[in-house]
C-alpha cells in the first residue's frame, strides 16, 4: 500500500508519514494480490451499505491474506514432496508475508475505530522481523549440514535423501516468476498515482521486487540445471536454499531499519502528545 492509502487526510504535508506496509513486508508479493483485491473491493464500495466496519481496505487485506496463506501452504506441501529445501526457504518469507498482513488487519482495524495505532504497527514488525529471521537461522542449518556433506567436510550417519524433483520447483518457481511480475505492475500502478511520494518508499519497494525475482529466478534455473544438466540435486538444492536465504536476511536488514523509522515516529507523536 502506498503512504496515500496509511496516512489520514487531517494530516499536513509537513507531518511524519506512517511507514507503508511495503517496508514491513519481507516481499512484496503480496502487494500484488493487494491491489488486485483492492481494486474488487473498491468497486463494491460505490453500493450502500448498512455497516463501515468492513471498510474497503481491510476487505482488501483480509482476501489477500486468505489467498496468500493459501499459496504458502500449496507451496510448503510441494517443497516436502519434492524434497527442496529451496522451496522450504522461499516459504519462510511468504509464511511471514501472510502473517504481516493479518498484522495489518489489527492495525486498520484500529485506524478505523480512531484508536492510536503507532504502538500496533511496532508490535507486528517486531514479531514479522523475529519471525523472519529466527526460521531462515533455522532452515539454513540443514542447508549448511548438507553443504557439508556434499564437500565431504562431514560424514551424515542418515540415509541419503531423495533426489529434489525438479518438474514441481520448476513449476513453484515459475509461479514465483508470475507474482512477481503482477508486484512489478501493481508497483508501477500506485507510482503513477502517487504524484508526491518518499524516495524511500519507491527504493524499497523496488528492492523487494529485485529480491523476490533472485528467488524465483535462482529456483527456475536449479530446476532447469536438475532436469537438463543432471547434476547433483541435492547439493544444487542447498546451495540455492542460502542464496535465497541470504536474500531474506537482506531484506530483513531494511526491515530493522524502517523498524527503527516506526519507533522514531511513534516518539515524536507521544511527545507531541504529552506536550499539548
Amino acid at each position: 500500500m502506498t503512504d496515500s492509502e496509511v496516512s489520514t487526510d487531517g494530516e499536513s504535508e509537513c507531518s511524519t508519514v506512517e511507514v507503508a506496509n511495503v517496508d514491513l513486508a519481507a516481499s512484496y508479493r503480496p502487494e500484488g494480490v493487494f491491489h488486485l483485491t483492492e481494486t474488487l473491493t473498491e468497486s463494491q464500495s460505490a453500493k450502500p451499505t448498512k455497516s463501515r466496519h468492513f471498510t474497503p481496505n481491510i476487505q482488501a487485506l483480509v482476501l489477500t491474506t486468505i489467498l496468500f496463506t493459501v499459496i504458502t501452504l500449496a507451496q510448503l506441501v510441494a517443497a516436502q514432496i519434492a524434497n527442496s529445501q529451496a522451496l522450504l526457504m522461499d516459504c519462510i518469507s511468504m509464511g511471514v508475508d501472510a502473517l504481516t498482513y493479518m498484522g495489518n488487519i489489527w492495525v486498520e482495524c484500529r485506524k478505523r475505530d480512531g484508536a492510536p495505532h503507532e504502538g500496533s504497527q511496532i508490535i507486528v514488525c517486531v514479531l514479522s522481523l523475529s519471525c523472519l529471521l529466527y526460521c531462515t537461522w533455522s532452515a539454513s542449518q540443514e542447508s549448511l549440514d548438507t553443504i557439508q556433506g556434499c564437500q565431504g567436510l562431514a560424514v551424515s550417519e542418515e540415509a541419503p535423501s531423495d533426489d529434489v524433483n525438479g518438474n514441481i520447483t520448476l513449476a513453484f518457481g515459475l509461479g514465483g516468476v508470475v507474482f512477481d511480475v503482477i508486484s512489478l505492475w501493481s508497483f508501477r500502478r500506485s507510482h503513477r498515482k502517487q504524484v508526491e511520494g518518499p524516495a524511500v518508499n519507491m527504493f524499497t519497494a523496488l528492492l523487494h521486487v529485485g529480491a523476490d525475482f533472485l528467488r524465483s529466478v535462482s529456483t527456475v534455473v536449479m530446476s532447469l540445471l536438475i532436469m537438463f544438466a543432471h547434476v547433483d540435486s541435492t547439493c544444487l538444492d542447498a546451495y540455492t536454499s542460502l542464496v535465497i536465504g541470504a536474500s531474506i536476511v537482506a531484506g530483513a536488514f531494511f526491515g530493522l531499519v524502517n523498524l527503527g523509522k516506526l519507533l522514531r515516529q511513534w516518539s515524536r507523536r507521544i511527545a507531541a502528545r504529552s506536550a499539548s
